[in-house]
């Protein structure tokens, strides 16, 4: 609200001579009382004017414009299509009706037209000629321009559309007040669009040069003026002493507010309503909320030393309203990138969420949101790196982390410290083994030369320290194939299960007598063992000597009995076996028909997803599976896992389900697999 008031007799006593007869607070109104002053000696040329018709008549003189249609008219004036004769040219004039050529009348046209003429500026529009023809009509030439008024399409036009001629009228603005020019007048109404991509500010009659340095003085007002939906308060008010560039740039805002809710600031009943309204700045309530609207209404101010003090100042505003919503949403496609990285636990899609973090604060360095993002990223890319093992990302991640971009989340010292540490602990490690590979080979030499298969492997992990030749020979292996591999890794116990009674018998009592088992090669072949073993200390690790006996031949007729048991396993599983692969830089998967119906999922469904099989495990048994597939992609190692996975029923069947990484130039590209049904041979044992 205003200071003081407007009452809206205030605003009859000021504007009803131009009102009365009004109902359309969208158009320009304007005083015939007071014009400007043009010096007494100012004085313009002749040029003959005619049209095509009067052309053939009048043959003793050369008609230097050619008139065409009537392109539109407004109070004062009327404007034609026309022909420069001396340069063929086609151009537009506006003449002065015969009904408004009063002195005062000719005198608003002269100044209008020397006044525009004097701002060459791409969107301001270019006057030719100023003159009277030959029965002393003043008119002016300027460029024609083909287009349509803003105002029919600023409704149809996007707010990115709109916003580029808004900026592109704040250019022209800002130029005519670097001239002292007052417009008075800018609406969209006021605005040409050209087919061309042209934005031209017109009708420049209401507009006010200002004197420097001081006020307008009383004999200097110009009359009442404006449009009532987009006028400020001075100038609803006639308060001319006020009238300064922050009159514009209110105006600017009114333009501004109309392109975001798609109506005028100032509504009413009445044209004299809408002015009461101006007159008190009573702007028409929006839901509107957020940085471009708060933008308008910081131009519409009531009190002019509160404006935003300059067109330019507006521009630069919107301008960086534009460079904030672009950031923005190159923030929120970082977002997602960095939400399906810690869901997958991938590192390339972290990395891609850092680097669309970054590009957001190359765009608006000041972007809470993305720095904010960037340092949650960094922190649980980090945190991933750690868990993995990967000390050496950890650290390259946290390298160049300064506190503008680290946020509020990241701590950046602590983490740091924390990876530094696991380094140490790393590295003495590494020298543990070292030492314990010294150690443990001081051993080979007195179980080399023995028949049984005999190794030495860590208790904790089963990890292979050192095999004796018939080890090798037996089961089928390189040196180099088992030595840092672990029991787990080479697949030799034919029963996993088995061997964790086994550890759990040696950490109980310390050693075993003729543990039986089953042994693999490499190839496969199983071979039945006695297994004696026990615990040696080597620098606080527990290591594990086993001796393997074979029992091959007491074993030849269970064998028999277990190989005939194995065929019908495996007949019943090629029955009930399903294959899939997944792309992992398409994210496609692909699943065989049997997988489908082994998962129990329609095709119908479309495309499968691992979030989709993932919700048919059992919820114990699907974490271990998503760490096993996330391990095949970032290690590289296949896995082979039993779960449990609903039925229509409601029950649980019995899966194995298995997957081994495919590699191109070193790198796993995809990863392929099996599901397999084992639950009509579990319910059989």
């Amino acid at each position: 609200m205003a200071e003081v008031d407007f009452s809206l007799s205030e605003v009859n006593d000021l504007w009803e001579e131009l009102t009365h007869d009004q109902f359309d607070p969208t158009l320009t109104f304007e005083t015939s009382e007071r014009g400007p002053q043009i010096p007494s000696d100012f004085s313009v040329p002749t040029r003959r004017l005619g049209t095509w018709e009067s052309k053939e008549d009048d043959v003793n003189h050369s008609l230097e414009y050619m008139l065409g249609e009537k392109l539109g008219e407004g109070g004062m004036g009327v404007i034609f299509e026309a022909n420069q004769s001396a340069l063929n040219r086609s151009v537009a004039i506006k003449m002065l009706k015969s009904e408004a050529n009063s002195e005062a009348q000719r005198k608003k046209f002269l100044s209008e037209a020397v006044l525009t003429g004097a701002l060459q500026h791409p969107n301001i529009i270019a006057l030719h000629d100023l003159a009277v023809d030959q029965n002393d009509n003043l008119f002016y030439s300027m460029k024609k321009i083909n287009g349509e008024p803003w105002s029919k399409t600023i409704r149809q036009k996007s707010l990115d559309e709109n916003l580029e001629v808004f900026l592109r009228i704040c250019n022209a603005v800002a130029f005519a007040h670097s001239r002292g020019v007052i417009h008075r007048d800018i609406k969209p109404g006021n605005v040409m669009l050209g087919e061309f991509g042209e934005v031209l500010l017109l009708d420049w009659g209401l507009a006010v040069v200002l004197p420097q340095n001081r006020q307008l003085q009383n004999k200097e007002f110009p009359g009442l003026g404006g449009t009532p939906s987009y006028m400020s308060p001075e100038l609803a008010r006639g308060e001319f002493d006020k009238l300064s560039p922050q009159s514009d740039v209110y105006l600017l805002g009114a333009v501004l507010y109309e392109i975001i809710t798609k109506i005028p600031p100032h509504t009413g009943e009445s044209v004299n309503e809408v002015l009461k309204n101006a007159a008190n700045n009573i702007i028409e309530a929006t839901s509107k909320k957020g940085e471009l609207i708060s933008i308008a209404f910081d131009a519409m101010a009531t009190r002019i030393d509160q404006r935003i003090s300059s067109a330019m100042e507006l521009r630069s505003m919107v301008r960086n309203f534009q460079t904030h919503t672009q950031s923005m949403g190159i923030t929120r496609r970082a977002k997602k990138f960095a939400k399906r990285a810690r869901q997958n636990n991938d590192y390339i899609l972290f990395a891609n969420a850092i680097l669309t973090f970054e590009e957001a604060l190359d765009v608006w360095a000041d972007n809470k949101k993305a720095i904010n993002g960037l340092s949650l990223t960094k922190k649980y890319y980090t945190e991933s790196a750690i868990e993995n093992g990967d000390l050496d990302l950890a650290a390259s991640i946290l390298d160049g982390v300064d506190s503008k971009t680290s946020g509020p989340n990241l701590e950046p010292k602590s983490l740091s410290q924390k990876v530094s540490q696991l380094k140490k602990d790393r590295a003495k490690r590494q020298r543990q083994r070292d030492k314990d590979k010294k150690d443990l080979k001081k051993w080979s030499e007195s179980f080399n030369v023995s028949p049984d298969i005999v190794a030495i492997s860590r208790l904790r992990d089963g990890l292979i320290f050192e095999v004796n030749k018939a080890y090798l020979k037996t089961l089928g292996y390189m040196r180099s194939e088992v030595i840092g591999k672990s029991i787990g890794q080479l697949n030799i116990w034919a029963d996993p299960k088995h061997r964790d009674e086994f550890v759990h018998v040696l950490e109980t009592v310390g050693h075993c007598e003729e543990w039986e088992t089953i042994l693999q090669t490499k190839t496969g072949q199983q071979i039945p063992v006695l297994l004696s073993a026990g615990i040696l200390g080597f620098d606080g690790e527990k290591a594990i000597i086993t001796h393997a006996h074979s029992i091959a031949r007491r074993k030849k007729m269970e064998k028999r009995l277990l190989d005939s048991e194995r065929r019908f396993r495996e007949t019943q599983q090629l029955a009930k076996l399903g294959t899939w692969e997944y792309n992992l830089e398409t994210e496609k998967i692909i699943w065989s028909d049997e997988t489908f119906r082994i998962i129990g999922l329609s095709q119908e469904i479309g495309e499968p997803t691992l979030e989709g099989f993932l919700s048919t495990v059992h919820p114990d048994d699907a974490p271990e599976l998503l760490s096993r597939i996330n391990q095949a992609q970032t290690d590289g190692k296949p896995y082979n896992l039993e779960i449990r996975h609903k039925d229509p029923e409601g029950g649980y069947k019995r899966i194995v389900a298995t997957g081994k990484p495919h590699f191109e130039n070193g790198r796993v590209i995809s990863l392929f697999g099996s599901v397999m049904d084992i639950t009509d041979f579990r319910q059989s044992n």
